[in-house]
C-alpha cells in the first residue's frame, strides 16, 4: 500500500514486497497507489523492478477518490517519458495518451481511463478486481502466464520501521517543519547556552532535513547522524545534562543505524535487531547514570544542619512552649523548643534550625509503633499503667501514652572480672556470664529503674560475696557447685522484677603470679611424694616375694639346686671367657661353727 509521495522509501518497500512475494510463491502483487508524484529516480527504479517483476504486478488505484499523477502515472502504466511509448507498447496500452499525460500533465477519470484502454479494470474493492483479474493473460519474465486470483488469499506487506521513517520525512510539509525546528533549536541553544534540548534536538531535525532536501545521501546523513549520537554519548559523561545528551544520542544513533544503508542502491543492509539490541543497551545504560544522578540529587542531605531538618527525634527531657527541653536525634542530644506540650518518650520532628537549638514539633503517625514477637510494649496512659500490648503494630496516643518497649529474649549478660578474696585469704579474679530474660514486661519497668543494669550490678555482688565463702580448692574445683548457688541468689533477687535468670558460668578465674609459683611447687612436691611412695611399696613388695622364695627354697633344698642350674643357664647365654666352679655351701659349715667359738672365746673374761 502506497500513499504518499514516491520516493526512495517507496522504492524500496516495493523491491522487498516483490522479494517477499517470490519467496513465497504468490500468485501476484498488487500494489495499492494513490500518489501525487514525487520522484522520477526512484520512479524509473520502482518501474525497473517492476517490469523484471517476477510474479504478475497489478496496480490498483485506490480508494474511490485517488490518484496516480505524475510519477504515479509511470508505475501503473510501467513507462516515463522517454521510455513510457516502449513501456506501453509493451504492455499493449494506449501509447498516444501516455505520451501526452507526460507531456501535458492530462488527467482523465477512470471510465475514461478504462475506454482510452490506459487501465485493464474498473474495480469497487480489492476483492472484486482479483475476481475480474482471473482468467488474464500477462507476461512474467518472457512467459505467458493465465492469473488464477478468484480465490488467492490477501497477505498485507508492510513497509520496515526504516522505510516508514524516510517516507515520512519525504512529506513536503514535515520537511519544511523538521528544516524550521532545526534552525530554531540551534538558534535558542546559541542564545542560551546550556540549556542543551534544543540543540540536540535541532541538530537531529537539521540532518533529517537535509536528508529529505536530498541535500545530503541518505547513507551519509545515517552516517554524521551515527557520529552526532556518538558525541551527545560522549558528552554525557562530562556535562550535566540529566540524561537529555544520552537520549538524544540514542535517538540520532537508532535513525542514523536505518539510514546507514540506502537500499534503494543496494541489496545490503543492516540487521534490525542488531540496531535495536544496541539502542536499547545505550537507553538502559542511559536511563540507568541518569536515575543515579538523579537519586543522588534529590536525596537530602545526611550531614550538616541541613541534615537535621524533617528529622525524627526522641524526647528525652519534657518540653512545653516556652520551655525548652532535649531532644536526641542524629545520634546527639539537642536543645529544642515546641510550641507543643512534648513528654520524654514522643517522637517529634525537626522543622527548623536556629543556631545550636532545634525547633520541633509532634509527629503525627509518632505513636504508631510495629513490635516483633519477641517486644513488648508497657504504656503509661497519663502516667497509670495500663496493661502491656504487642506483639504487631500497636499505636501509643502522644502527649497522653509513654511507652517503654521490652524484649523478651534472651540476654547474655558478661560479668566483669572481680576481685575476690577467698575464705582461705587468697585474691584471685573471677569473671563469669550470666543468661536472663523478662517474663513480666510490667514489673520489669515499674519495679526497678532499669533492670538490666540492676541484674548486672547484683550478678556481681553476688560472684564477690560467694567467692569469699569458698576456699580457693573449691572455687577451683567444684564451678558447678557455685554456678548454682549464685544462679539460686541472683535469681530470687530478680523475681520480684519480672526477671528470671536461667543460667550462670564462671569463665575466668586468675590467679596471682606468686599464687600460680606456689600452686606448681605444690604440685610438683606432690608428685615427687608420689614417685617415692610408689618406689617405696615397690621395694617392700619385692623384698616380701625374696622372703616367700626363702621360705620356700628352705622347706625344699632341691629348689636352690634349680636355681642354681637356672643361673648357669642365663650365665651361658652370653658369650664371655668366664668359669664358674660350683661349690656346696656345706662345706663351708665347718670353717663357720669354728669361727663362732673363737667369737665366742674372746668374748668370755680372763682369770
Amino acid at each position: 500500500m502506497i500513499d504518499g509521495s514516491i520516493n526512495p522509501a517507496v522504492a524500496s518497500y516495493i523491491e522487498d514486497s516483490l522479494a517477499a512475494a517470490k519467496a513465497d510463491g504468490a500468485s501476484a502483487l498488487v500494489i495499492q497507489l494513490d500518489t501525487p508524484g514525487g520522484l522520477l529516480s526512484s520512479a524509473e527504479k520502482i518501474v525497473k523492478d517492476l517490469l523484471a517483476a517476477p510474479v504478475p504486478v497489478i496496480v490498483y488505484v485506490a480508494p474511490s477518490g485517488a490518484s496516480a499523477a505524475s510519477a504515479g502515472t509511470f508505475i501503473t502504466a510501467a513507462a516515463n517519458i522517454t521510455f513510457a511509448r516502449s513501456i506501453a507498447q509493451q504492455r499493449g496500452r494506449n501509447e498516444d495518451w501516455i505520451e501526452q499525460a507526460v507531456r501535458h500533465s492530462i488527467a482523465i477519470g477512470e471510465r475514461e481511463a478504462l475506454a482510452k484502454n490506459v487501465i485493464d479494470i474498473v474495480a469497487p474493492d480489492l476483492r472484486n478486481l482479483l475476481t475480474q483479474a482471473s482468467g488474464r493473460k500477462v507476461q512474467v519474465a518472457g512467459k505467458q502466464i493465465t492469473l488464477a486470483l478468484a480465490d488467492a488469499a490477501v497477505r498485507l506487506v508492510r513497509m520496515t520501521p526504516g522505510q516508514h521513517l524516510l517516507n515520512t520525512l519525504a512529506d513536503p510539509n514535515i520537511v519544511y517543519l523538521l528544516m524550521m525546528a532545526g534552525l530554531i533549536g540551534l538558534y535558542f541553544e546559541f542564545a542560551h547556552p546550556g540549556v542543551i534540548f534544543p540543540g540536540v534536538a535541532g541538530a537531529i531535525c537539521l540532518l533529517l532535513a537535509l536528508a529529505s532536501f536530498q541535500v545530503l545521501p541518505i547513507n551519509l546523513t545515517g552516517l554524521l547522524l551515527i557520529f552526532l549520537g556518538v558525541g551527545l554519548l560522549i558528552s554525557e559523561a562530562f556535562v550535566t545534562s540529566y540524561g537529555i545528551l544520552g537520549l538524544g544520542g540514542v535517538s540520532a544513533f537508532v535513525i542514523g543505524s536505518l539510514f546507514l544503508i540506502d537500499t534503494s542502491k543496494t541489496d545490503l543492509r543492516v540487521n534490525r535487531d542488531i540496531i535495536y539490541g544496541a539502542a536499547a543497551a545505550l537507553t538502559l545504560i542511559i536511563l540507568g547514570i541518569g536515575f543515579i544522578v538523579a537519586r543522588e540529587r534529590r536525596r537530602r542531605p545526611t550531614t550538616g544542619l541541613e541534615a537535621l531538618i524533617g528529622e525524627v527525634g526522641e524526647v528525652r527531657e519534657p518540653i512545653a512552649p516556652g520551655a525548652p527541653g532535649k531532644v536526641f536525634v542524629h545520634g546527639e542530644i539537642w536543645r529544642a523548643t515546641s510550641s507543643d506540650a512534648l513528654e520524654p518518650g514522643a517522637r517529634a520532628r525537626i522543622k527548623a534550625v536556629n543556631g545550636l537549638e532545634l525547633q520541633a514539633a509532634i509527629f503525627i503517625l509518632s505513636g504508631l509503633k510495629v513490635l516483633n514477637e519477641y517486644e513488648r510494649a508497657v504504656v503509661f496512659r497519663l502516667g497509670r499503667l495500663t496493661p502491656y500490648r504487642g506483639p504487631g503494630v500497636v499505636f501509643v496516643i502522644p502527649v497522653l501514652e509513654r511507652m517503654a518497649r521490652i524484649d523478651l529474649r534472651t540476654v547474655t549478660l558478661d560479668i566483669p572480672p572481680q576481685d575476690v578474696i577467698t575464705k582461705d585469704n587468697v585474691t584471685v579474679k573471677v569473671s563469669a556470664v550470666l543468661y536472663f530474660r523478662v517474663v513480666d514486661p510490667s514489673r520489669a519497668v515499674t519495679e526497678v529503674a532499669n533492670y538490666l543494669f540492676a541484674t548486672m550490678q547484683l550478678a556481681q555482688t553476688t560472684l564477690r560475696s560467694v567467692g569469699g565463702q569458698t576456699e580457693l580448692d573449691e572455687l577451683l574445683s567444684q564451678r558447678d557447685k557455685l554456678n548454682a548457688r549464685i544462679q539460686e541468689i541472683v535469681d530470687s533477687q530478680t523475681e520480684p522484677w519480672g526477671v528470671k535468670v536461667t543460667l550462670v558460668e564462671l569463665k575466668n578465674i586468675d590467679l596471682p603470679q606468686d599464687m600460680q609459683r606456689a600452686i606448681a611447687a605444690q604440685a610438683e612436691a606432690e608428685r615427687e611424694r608420689r614417685a617415692k611412695v610408689i618406689a617405696a611399696e615397690g621395694e617392700f613388695q619385692a623384698a616380701q616375694r625374696l622372703a616367700d622364695a626363702a621360705d620356700i627354697m628352705g622347706k625344699s633344698p632341691i629348689t636352690l639346686q634349680l636355681r642354681y642350674l637356672q643361673t648357669l643357664k642365663e650365665i651361658a647365654t652370653d658369650h664371655n671367657s668366664t668359669t664358674v666352679f660350683p661349690m656346696p655351701i656345706d662345706l663351708f659349715e665347718p670353717f663357720r661353727a669354728f669361727a663362732k667359738i673363737a667369737a665366742n672365746a674372746e668374748d668370755k673374761p680372763k682369770t
